[in-house]
């Protein structure tokens, strides 16, 4: 046991000789979207659980045609698949799902500023979303419910007081 737990510093000190030593960049560990991924994790038990209950979900769209392609590769129809109006969306990242549940609206965006997921055309995506809206509506969803929560305890918590006012400014 002793042993194993000395690899660590040794790699360290390798790292940190090749860094310094060399001048050899850092490279942070691929993202799954990465052409330098070989292959793609799985999706963890939570992120299962959380992409059940989105497609059960998406699966109440009554406009348009929503194509999903997920990290491993399968692909998830939503919709008609006869409608002209056809959108595609490619899910780089489990996490996408969690988010979804968990934030909601906000969630959505986040992900998509985080890459965990991309569209081709992303004004189409959300012409077929608003359109869906009495079948998407968030607020169905069990998860959104403590997202929204949360959301709201950030907003009070970080209110326009004088005291936060002056905060702000200096920083």
């Amino acid at each position: 046991p002793v042993t194993a737990a000395l690899n660590m510093p040794r790699i360290l000190w390798q790292a940190a000789k090749l860094h310094y030593g060399k001048r050899l960049p850092i490279v942070q560990k691929p993202t799954p979207e990465s052409p330098m991924t070989i292959r793609k994790s799985p999706p963890y038990l939570y992120q299962t659980f959380c992409m059940r209950i989105i497609f059960s979900f998406l699966s109440r769209m009554q406009i348009g045609f929503l194509e999903m392609t997920l990290p491993d590769g399968s692909k998830k129809i939503f919709g008609d698949p006869l409608s002209k109006r056809s959108v595609v969306i490619d899910v780089n990242n489990y996490r996408f799902f969690a988010e979804l549940l968990l934030h909601g609206d906000i969630g959505f965006g986040d992900a998509y500023m985080r890459g965990h997921w991309k569209t081709p055309n992303l004004t189409e995506l959300l012409h077929l979303l608003i359109e869906n809206e009495s079948a998407l509506n968030n607020h169905r969803i069990p998860g959104a419910f403590l997202g929204r929560l949360y959301h709201q305890w950030v907003n009070w918590r970080n209110q326009n007081t004088i005291v936060r006012s002056r905060k702000n400014i200096q920083s």
